[in-house]
């Protein structure tokens, strides 16, 4: 569970700025700012979601140690 974790934070960011470097680029044939913008906004809060995850995840790693 750690390795995939830590495999996963970091394609996470590698990933995130590929995408936002692509959508950033086409951004005008593909959507329009307002739909980058909500896209932005849900990645946003999914990436958020993952690091609650991530941190429920560290917290119940913890208690097994203990």
């Amino acid at each position: 569970l750690k390795t995939a974790r830590s495999q996963w934070l970091t394609s996470r960011e590698s990933l995130k700025r590929q995408a936002t470097d692509f959508l950033r680029a086409e951004q005008k044939t593909l959507i329009t700012e307002d739909e980058f913008d909500a896209q932005r906004a849900r990645l946003t809060a999914l990436d958020r979601q993952i690091d609650r995850l991530n941190a429920r995840l560290k917290q119940r790693e913890s208690k097994t140690h203990e």
